[in-house]
């Protein structure tokens, strides 16, 4: 049972690497289309949130959201595409934490943009290797082991994901005190209610 279990991961771990190869292939070759809609950015987050809440519990890591409640967040994207960018940012933000770490996601509204950025408390990541982490099956070695899984394609899909959107994603990083993935969406504004800038 213990070698079937083991093996039954291994195949897991094979469809995920294959679905992301497929993913990345299909986008660099333009065949996936894009569908794009109106939707609440601050929703998708926190639904994102929902989803990775039980796995962050396990090393007590707290997500924690910055954003005005008061406002709408509406933009005019693919979202399923776009919950996988913030699913991809916000789950490598627990998953290279610190246990008992902490993950922050500010949402800012601009004239006409809304930022989002996924900051964590985790060990950072050296300036050599900053410019290569979006790179297919690019690891940083010391914080980012093969112990701790997945397919090493997770950025490189976010990053032709929002190409797809005309929107980049960057990131900035200090070794010993963390890392903020950040990128830009339009800001949808209702002619009706306006929404003033920050």
């Amino acid at each position: 049972m213990k070698f079937l279990k083991k093996a039954a991961k291994s195949l897991d771990s094979l469809d995920h690497l294959v679905q992301d190869l497929l993913t990345l292939n299909q986008m660099e070759s333009g065949v996936i289309k894009f569908s794009f809609s109106e939707f609440d950015l601050l929703e998708l987050v926190t639904e994102v949130i929902e989803e990775l809440e039980h796995k962050a519990g396990k090393r007590e890591v707290q997500i924690t959201v910055d954003a005005d409640r008061t406002k709408g967040y509406p933009t005019i994207a693919d979202r399923q595409k776009i919950y996988r960018v913030c699913q991809n940012l916000i789950f490598n933000a627990v998953k290279y934490n610190h246990d008992g770490g902490e993950v922050k996601v500010n949402l800012k509204l601009s004239k006409n943009q809304i930022q989002v950025e996924v900051k964590d408390t985790g060990p950072g990541i050296p300036p050599e290797d900053l410019k290569r982490i979006f790179e297919r099956f690019y690891r940083v070695e010391k914080s980012r082991s093969k112990g701790k899984g997945g397919t090493g394609l997770g950025l490189a899909i976010v990053k032709h994901i929002l190409e797809g959107h005309k929107s980049k994603i960057s990131v900035t990083s200090v070794v010993g005190k963390g890392s903020i993935f950040s990128f830009e969406l339009p800001l949808e504004k209702k002619k009706s209610d306006p929404i003033e800038a920050v």
